[in-house]
């Protein structure tokens, strides 16, 4: 994807320095890949990353500013950009050419922004940021796809019909479960990985609908408890994917507020069945998935975290009711007479 965001940092940061210079925060988000560039001149230091996918471009800031400084900002291109001001110290907005005040950034409240090819100021006082940002192919909302996403719709009007004013959706919090998804997507990028090309989007649509979440509940569309229960089926999915059966659901507890017995209590009585029982889901969707892929049932009994094929058997006929084996084979055979 084409990058459309351009920061003037030399005025104020100096040139890009040798990366042995880097000093990285413990509470830093490192791309697994991409490029990274260090300034630093007069108490003025920037750590930029930047990582340009087929179907969407990430940018993170890490910037200390020792006296209030302004910076370029050139779009070329219209875009919607999602921004998350992870860490805000001091005073920060951005202005247009008339200096009129197009949104001031709040410590960890984020928000979509669209901007039409221009010119624009980003102001920081003397402080500590950390910005994290990306914009995507808006093509994935097309066809009635982007209908459910009401935050978005005056800025996905506009960018459709070529408006020339910038806009600004609800802003929302940043908690500990956008912070995991953002860690997650900056740890998965990599150049030339087809397979995590198309994994970067779906972490991004993920971000995009717990955006959706986030202002539902601060808008009281939904309570805290269904919030959390919807954050568990996400991370449990997601640890599924990364670990199968062997994903702990301790972990749970390191993003959701609440201790492991109340949340399996909530969650039981929303879903009609405890976290465990959606965990084996999970891992028979998966295993499901990998079958139809022609992968072979000891690949996919390792894949999915199994030590042995025999539990792996006996887990997948409890719940689908027939063989792995049998179900891998029907697939092909129902998949050759529909080509027929």
């Amino acid at each position: 994807m084409r990058r459309s965001v351009f920061l003037n940092l030399d005025p104020i940061f100096g040139p890009v320095l040798p990366s042995e210079k880097f000093r990285m925060s413990p509470s830093f988000i490192r791309f697994n890949d991409g490029k990274i560039t260090y300034r630093s001149i007069e108490g003025n230091t920037c750590i930029e990353q930047e990582f340009k996918g087929r179907l969407g471009y990430l940018h993170h800031f890490s910037f200390v500013i020792e006296k209030r400084v302004t910076i370029e900002v050139q779009t070329t291109q219209k875009d919607i950009y999602v921004v998350y001001p992870l860490n805000v110290t001091g005073e920060a907005c951005l202005t247009d050419l008339g200096d009129k005040i197009i949104t001031r950034f709040y410590n960890r409240r984020a928000f979509y922004l669209y901007l039409p090819p221009s010119s624009y100021f980003f102001k920081l006082e003397k402080g500590r940021y950390q910005f994290f940002g990306f914009y995507f192919d808006i093509g994935i909302l097309d066809g009635g796809a982007g209908n459910s996403y009401h935050f978005l719709k005056t800025l996905l009007d506009a960018y459709r019909n070529d408006e020339t004013t910038y806009l600004k959706s609800d802003d929302f919090e940043i908690g500990h479960l956008t912070t995991f998804y953002i860690k997650e997507l900056c740890s998965i990028i990599k150049y030339g990985d087809i397979d995590k090309q198309v994994s970067l989007l779906e972490h991004i649509k993920n971000l995009v609908k717990l955006s959706l979440t986030k202002i539902k509940l601060e808008n009281q569309q939904i309570g805290t408890l269904d919030l959390y229960i919807q954050i568990a089926e996400t991370l449990i999915e997601r640890g599924v994917e990364n670990h199968g059966i062997l994903f702990s659901l301790n972990t749970l507890s390191e993003v959701i507020p609440l201790n492991s017995c109340y949340l399996n209590r909530i969650f039981k009585k929303k879903t009609g069945h405890t976290l465990s029982y959606q965990k084996k889901i999970r891992v028979v969707e998966l295993a499901k998935k990998l079958l139809k892929e022609d992968m072979p049932v000891s690949s996919v009994s390792g894949y999915c975290g199994f030590s042995d094929v025999r539990s792996f058997r006996r887990l997948f006929i409890k719940f689908v009711g027939t063989t792995p084996d049998y179900y891998r084979k029907k697939h092909f055979i129902d998949t050759q007479r529909g080509a027929i």
